[in-house]
């Protein structure tokens, strides 16, 4: 009987991890962890999973990635606030969003404005398509990456011609530009760049919203990210920047390299002293300057990686990531800005498994109409937090 327990204990776990587990199996799975009876299940699944993505880089250094993984199939790691959900006895008079409403997740979708003032849409470009532009050719590749070639017959002109490349709400897109260099954009963000590097000392592009940069080592010809309220100077690294206009702060996480930031002085104060990054710094750029924290770069980079993360992060910040990606309004009803929450989720589920997720902690509640959702405050007033050992 014991061994038909653990199968029954262990087939859930996976159940939940492949996004397949029904109501039934979420109440099951939810009360048993209430109790306790879960841990070591759920400890031996972290353990495998640990050791299959534990793996030795090119220097035989070992590295360990699965914490960007863990949340996809752990429900205690990534869900410790999420699993408040459990089984109450009036669990059925919460208002959990029902799943008749169809609201996508974002794809790959972006418009690309040639320095001619040519506007195309990326998706409507065939695999191996190219465009010519001033001696540089722009090919659509069957992964729906552009790549740039710059001709020896480019124009002789040195004034720069800049390209644009935008995404709108529920869009993403990958680039890789004329240096080499790769930049994933995130949705509703634009990052314009000369279509040619060649004749300049530096390499200018201008962000406006969120993107994840690998840069090509150029030493003769620094990097640099212009963003509303700072620059980021590089010569090869990787890094993200999150520069949203209705964000209190940009930010910039160093994944691996070195980067210096130099805010842009158009405040009442003077925050021109440059500052440098390690890896694992974030630098939080705000009115009052700029702070650096060591951070899990994993939950910067979620979202290039096909993952919400939230760690402690207010309703309010979760519904602006929303909003970009599923391309809906938001909006409130009732004070909710105290409410915080701490999980991972897909990026490619539909909105209302999003929804529903949160709901389950009885601290929030969603209407959905058409592609608005609005947000008020939850009933429940007693939860219980899982947490591991």
């Amino acid at each position: 009987m014991r061994e038909q327990n653990s199968g029954h204990k262990r087939k859930l776990i996976q159940r939940y991890a492949e996004n397949a587990a029904s109501e039934k199996e979420l109440q099951s799975l939810f009360g048993l962890m209430g109790i306790d009876e879960m841990d070591e299940f759920i400890e031996e699944d972290m353990d495998r999973h640990i050791e299959r993505l534990t793996t030795r880089d090119q220097s035989g250094k070992i590295r360990r990635p699965w914490l960007k993984y863990i949340a996809a199939s752990l429900i205690l790691i990534g869900f410790s606030v999420f699993a408040i959900y459990l089984v109450s006895e009036d669990s059925d008079k919460k208002n959990i969003v029902k799943n008749n409403t169809s609201i996508l997740p974002g794809n790959n979708l972006a418009y690309l404005t040639l320095s001619s003032g040519k506007r195309v849409a990326l998706n409507d470009l065939n695999s191996g398509e190219v465009l010519n532009e001033s001696g540089v050719q722009i090919k659509k590749t069957a992964e729906g990456q552009l790549v740039y070639t710059v001709s020896d017959q480019q124009n002789d002109d040195e004034t720069p011609r800049y390209n644009t490349i935008e995404t709108p709400k529920g869009g993403q897109y990958h680039i890789l530009l004329p240096d080499g260099s790769k930049v994933w954009l995130n949705a509703a963000s634009s990052l314009k760049y000369p279509s040619s590097f060649t004749k300049s000392n530096q390499r200018l592009v201008f962000l406006n919203g969120e993107a994840y940069f690998e840069i090509s080592t150029d030493k003769a010809r620094p990097f640099i990210v212009h963003s509303a309220s700072q620059e980021v100077k590089v010569l090869g690294t990787h890094f993200n920047i999150n520069a949203y206009t209705d964000e209190p702060e940009t930010t910039t996480t160093l994944i691996e390299g070195a980067v210096s930031i130099s805010p842009l002085i158009n405040d009442a104060a003077d925050f021109s002293a440059e500052r440098r990054l390690k890896p694992g710094d974030q630098a939080l750029r705000n009115n009052s300057g700029i702070r650096i924290k060591h951070v899990d770069t994993e939950e910067a980079i979620a979202w290039k990686n096909g993952q919400f993360v939230f760690s402690s992060e207010s309703i309010t910040a979760i519904m602006r990531k929303i909003s970009r990606w599923y391309n809906v309004d938001i909006s409130y009803d009732g004070n909710v800005s105290a409410l915080r929450f701490t999980g991972t989720l897909s990026r490619y589920a539909q909105v209302t498994e999003v929804l529903q997720m949160l709901e389950m902690t009885n601290k929030v509640e969603f209407k959905v109409k058409g592609r608005e959702i609005k947000v008020s405050p939850g009933k429940g007033k007693q939860t219980i937090t899982i947490q591991t050992k």
